[in-house]
Formats: C-alpha cells, sequence, structure tokens
C-alpha cells in the first residue's frame, strides 16, 4: 500500500508522532532553562532516549511490510481498527515517557528528582505492547511457510528484547544519579538492538536479498556490537536490585 493508500491511521498516528515529539521539544527548552548541561546530564539523556526510540518507531512504522500494518481501517468492527487502538497505545507510552522528565513543579521552583526507574519501566511495558503489535499485524490468511516462519522469527526477536528490558528494569531501576546515563544509553542500544535484529530477518525477503544481499552481514555485526555496549554500559553501573 502506498503512502497515499494507507490514509486515515496513516494521517491519525503521524499526528500523534508530531504531538510526542513537540513535547519533547518543550521538555528539552525546560531543562535548557532550569539549569546547566553538566549538573543535569541524566534529563538530558532522558531525552535523547525518547528521542531515539520515537525516531526509530516512526520509522519502523512507516517503513513495516507486516500486512497488518499495511491495511488501513475501513470499519470499528475490524482487525484493523484493533491494530489502530495498538499503534496510538504505543504512542501514548512514548508519551508519557516524554513527560517523566527529572523536573517536578513544586510552586514556583522546579525540583531536580534524576530517576532510571521511569525510563526502564516504560520501556518495559513498551517492548510487551511491541509483542502484542507483532502477533496482531504479521499474521493473515492464506500465509506461505517461508511468511509464518520469518513472522515467527521476527516477534521472537521483539520477546528477546522484552526479556533484556525485563532484565535492565528488575536489576538497574534504582541506581545512583552517576549511573543513569548509562542505563539510558543501554536502553538506546537495545532499541537499536530491536530493530537490527528485525532488519536481520526482513532481509531474508527475496526482494530486499537481491537488492542488498550484504545486508545480513551488516546487521548481524550491529547486532553483535549493539550487545556487547549493552553488557558493558551495566557492567559499569556495578550497581544491580534483585
Amino acid at each position: 500500500m502506498s503512502e497515499a493508500e494507507k490514509g486515515l491511521k496513516h494521517e491519525f498516528v503521524g499526528m500523534m508522532f508530531a504531538v510526542t515529539v513537540g513535547e519533547i521539544g518543550i521538555k528539552a527548552a525546560d531543562v535548557i532553562r532550569f539549569g546547566n548541561f553538566s549538573d543535569h546530564i541524566p534529563a538530558y539523556t532522558h531525552l535523547v532516549l525518547s528521542l531515539v526510540l520515537v525516531a526509530l518507531s516512526w520509522v519502523g512504522w512507516t517503513k513495516s511490510r507486516s500486512p497488518g500494518a499495511q491495511s488501513d481501517v475501513i470499519g470499528i468492527f475490524d482487525k484493523a481498527f484493533l491494530i489502530l487502538l495498538v499503534d496510538v497505545l504505543l504512542v501514548i507510552c512514548y508519551f508519557i515517557l516524554v513527560r517523566f522528565s527529572d523536573f517536578v513543579q513544586e510552586g514556583a521552583a522546579p525540583k531536580y528528582e534524576p530517576s532510571a526507574a521511569p525510563e526502564c519501566q516504560w520501556i518495559c511495558v513498551i517492548f510487551g505492547i511491541y509483542i502484542l503489535w507483532d502477533l496482531l499485524t504479521k499474521s493473515k490468511k492464506g500465509m506461505d511457510k517461508d511468511a509464518m516462519i520469518r513472522a515467527i522469527y521476527r516477534t521472537l526477536v521483539t520477546v528477546i528484547c522484552f526479556s533484556i528490558s525485563f532484565l535492565i528494569m528488575r536489576m538497574y531501576s534504582n541506581v545512583q544519579v552517576s549511573n543513569i546515563p548509562a542505563v539510558d544509553f543501554a536502553l538506546i542500544s537495545l532499541l537499536f538492538l530491536f530493530r537490527a535484529g528485525k532488519s536481520l530477518v526482513s532481509f531474508r525477503m527475496p526482494e530486499v536479498q537481491t537488492i542488498q544481499p550484504h545486508w545480513d552481514r551488516g546487521y548481524l555485526k550491529w547486532s553483535i556490537a549493539l550487545i556487547l555496549i549493552i553488557v558493558g554500559l551495566l557492567a559499569q553501573t556495578k550497581e544491580m536490585q534483585f
């Protein structure tokens, strides 16, 4: 389906993405206004995490080849409408993540309360919804065996990333302020690992393989590198809570 044919769903969800990006800009302005960079690094890394999440999600959503993602909404008693609700829910979660800035307004003065907990918790929730999204969008009647196997592997990538995000949430939510940026960048690396893993599976589609047959090696290398980055960033915090 072309961009013009996506119609209602594309326009509606696209506006929600735009609102979320606008909120990132507002929060960034607040951070710049109320504090200098060196004293408020966790606030900046939280915003970078939110921006990367929204940007990657927008690209992944608009370029998705999943059958359910390609179909537009034709009625409320339709599977496509349920998928639309999940799309909307995801963007709302992105917006909530942005709203959890480290500045809490108390009277006339803001109070700075840096924490990694909201980011760890909401990234885990988002990956959980990604699993639901995969289950809804990657199945259709008359799927051939290869398409079904590819859908299973893509969903497995999501489950693995959800599991990693769950472990990060359980073990690193209450790190010291100085270690919050490391946790944020570990979550950013996890988001890129999620997209790299999806692309590693998708490249197997014949039309992609004939265009760029070397993509599989590139995505595999990126996946390995990102896993090492995640492990390295979390290891340097030296703080775990079970």
